[in-house]
This record gives structure tokens, C-alpha cells and sequence, in this order.
């Protein structure tokens, strides 16, 4: 069973990797803390993004994780490999 641990899952970014990831067939774990209700307001929350995420069946949320002695160690895959349209063209170089 593979595992992607997705940080700041309730935003516009991490939300749609999550979603990709899961129909990729992928398990993934969504951290997100809602800074942004804490930043502007109960209107700018993402609560309701979150709740989407949670009905997909290979989506589980985590609280933040605060301690850095409850972190395993983790393969990390780079996002270039994972999303091949964010990765720098050659007229880039």
C-alpha cells in the first residue's frame, strides 16, 4: 500500500494533488491546519474542501503534527516526477 502525505491539503494546490494522488490509486494523508480561516475570517476557511476530501476513500486526514519525533522517515518524490507538466522545458534552460 503506497501512502502520499500531502501538506496544506485543504488549498487549492494540495487539494487537487490529493484528489490526483487518490484516483491515481494512491492512499493519502491530508494535513492542513485551516490557516487560512486564521488569517481572514471564518468565510475564507477551507472546512468545506476538507469535507469533500474526507469522502474519498482513499483520503484520511491527520491533525498538524507537531511533534518532529513523530515524523518517520519518508521517501520523498519530487513533484517534477509525480506532475510532468511542472517540469522546466528545455527553452527554460
Amino acid at each position: 500500500m503506497t501512502t502520499a502525505i500531502v501538506t496544506g491539503s485543504a488549498g487549492l494546490i494540495g487539494s487537487e494533488t490529493a484528489r490526483t494522488l487518490c484516483d491515481h490509486g494512491l492512499f493519502v494523508t491530508g494535513i492542513d491546519n485551516d490557516m487560512r480561516r486564521v488569517f481572514f475570517g471564518d468565510e475564507a476557511s477551507t472546512a468545506g474542501v476538507r469535507e469533500e476530501l474526507r469522502a474519498l476513500p482513499r483520503y484520511r486526514r491527520s491533525q498538524v503534527l507537531r511533534a518532529r519525533r513523530a515524523i518517520r522517515p519518508v521517501q520523498c518524490v519530487s513533484s517534477s516526477l509525480m506532475l510532468p507538466a511542472a517540469r522546466p522545458t528545455s527553452s527554460h534552460a
